[in-house]
């Protein structure tokens, strides 16, 4: 018999090779189908396919990792198959250096893929199987769709943990994140301002770590009008510096002084709702660490502007900073912001955003509000008769307390304005002044037209409100007994 010839061994491998490469295009395509997810792993599919990571045709590895990827999108079973293989994970991006574009792309959603079912092995994908190693090659690499799934790679894991935001500075990748800021692509602003932002929203130490870096300049460059198309944009800029903002006041000092106003106050206007939303929350976690802000938001509302989803936003804003507690209720006080809301109240339409939220803004605020003093700024004539129960609730709580808060509401003539309202019988207000009347003496609520004497003053310091007396709430619409008043 005659020795085969070079043709006949050649087709041989050739057959060989071509069944292995028709092989993985098969497992490929079957692995982007969840149906088959379950079906491919019962028949051992990762074992069988782990061998041709290592074939000699790149387009055969390629493939292979390109399936890989899809079943761990796909099957979070077929994903923790995948990390526990012997050496797969590690073998797989330790040669990605050497590998082709689309080998270093499918290694990228490889790594996202198995981040986002196996979050608690997100430290160990990084560190154990040099996956930040992989990042940082693919970050580095030429072919700019490499660098962006490189980077959406590490924006799905970065905030999974403040440990795999450690590991991702120590790696030293955060210049080139932070650089992708400046890249013609819109989804590498979009993954870099989400990759920060998730860094940031930590602590304080690792949020200091991204503002070393410059960012905030870079980042409030989205919150102008050049970008008001680019909502996703403009919303990751905002988290970015809500989560930096939100640590400490030595931050939110950072963050004020990098010139966020008034460009944060006009996106409350912005007509997408999570722009209006994200922009309000950068001024809550602001407002918390300082309250300088606030002069910037009752100049909004004092203003001429009839932009009604720009002073509804900035009451909304208000009320999420009055709700935080008396302190922060007392600090929208000081700056006239209420009186400010009351008059957007009464200058606006009840058609209008702005009059509703300015409504719930006043009444949450006076909610929390334990200052005397300013509560009385608004007890006027002017103040509209649908705000007055929720002051005179308020004040009638301190009242029924104080003796020195009784007399104060007697001679600045409270009182006596408050019995010339004329409400209608069982209305809110009607209920809230019978509250109010109950602190007094009878004798003095019948003086209380005229001059009421020194002596007669006298008695409001020993004075106990009547037992029978009714606290009406308003938000319940019930009333309550006093017990055991001081």
């Amino acid at each position: 018999m005659s020795p085969p010839s070079n043709y006949h061994v050649q087709k041989i491998f050739d057959t060989y090779a071509k069944s292995q490469l028709t092989f993985v295009q098969n497992f490929a395509g079957q692995a982007n189908e969840l149906a088959y997810a379950e079906c491919l792993r019962e028949n051992h599919a990762v074992e069988i396919v782990q061998p041709l990571l290592d074939n000699i045709d790149p387009e055969v590895r390629m493939t292979a990792v390109l399936g890989l990827s899809r079943l761990a999108g796909n099957s979070r079973a077929c994903a923790k198959q995948i990390l526990c293989a012997n050496n797969l994970l590690k073998g797989l991006l330790g040669q990605i250096a050497s590998e082709n574009k689309s080998y270093k792309k499918n290694s990228m959603k490889l790594i996202r893929n198995l981040s986002k079912h196996l979050s608690s092995c997100s430290e160990m994908i990084l560190s154990g199987c040099d996956g930040i190693h992989a990042i940082l090659t693919c970050m580095k690499d030429s072919d700019v769709l490499v660098r962006e799934v490189a980077l959406q790679a590490i924006s799905s894991i970065a905030g999974q943990d403040p440990s795999i935001s450690v590991l991702i500075i120590s790696s030293g990748i955060l210049p080139q994140i932070v650089q992708s800021l400046k890249e013609e692509r819109h989804n590498f602003k979009l993954h870099a301002l989400s990759t920060l932002s998730e860094i940031a929203k930590h602590n304080q130490k690792l949020a200091k770590k991204i503002v070393d870096m410059n960012t905030l300049p870079k980042a409030i460059i989205f919150l102008s009008t050049n970008y008001t198309t680019e909502i996703k944009l403009q919303a990751s800029a905002l988290a970015l510096i809500k989560n930096i903002a939100k640590h400490s006041l030595t931050l939110t000092e950072t963050v004020i002084e990098s010139n966020i106003f008034p460009e944060v106050l006009l996106l409350m206007a912005h007509p997408d709702e999570s722009i209006r939303y994200n922009s309000a929350d950068v001024v809550y976690e602001v407002v918390k660490h300082s309250v300088e802000v606030l002069k910037h938001l009752t100049a909004v509302l004092k203003s001429d502007t009839d932009n009604d989803c720009l002073k509804a936003g900035t009451a909304w804003t208000l009320e999420m900073i009055g709700q935080h507690g008396a302190k922060h209720s007392k600090s929208v006080f000081d700056c006239n912001a209420v009186s400010a809301m009351i008059d957007v109240y009464i200058d606006t339409s009840p058609t209008r955003e702005a009059h509703h939220k300015c409504k719930s803004a006043i009444q949450i605020i006076l909610s929390k509000c334990e200052d005397f003093a300013a509560l009385e700024q608004l007890l006027t004539p002017s103040t509209p008769i649908k705000i007055m129960p929720h002051i005179l609730l308020k004040m009638s709580k301190m009242l029924t307390k104080s003796f020195k808060a009784r007399r104060i509401f007697i001679k600045r003539g409270h009182l006596k304005m408050i019995q010339n309202l004329k409400p209608e019988i069982n209305s809110h207000l009607y209920h809230v002044i019978k509250s109010v009347n109950c602190c007094f003496p009878e004798t003095i609520l019948q003086m209380v037209s005229g001059d009421i004497p020194e002596s007669i003053l006298k008695k409001l310091d020993k004075y106990v409100p009547k037992s029978q007396c009714f606290l009406y709430d308003t938000d319940i619409k019930t009333c309550n007994i006093f017990t055991n008043p001081v």
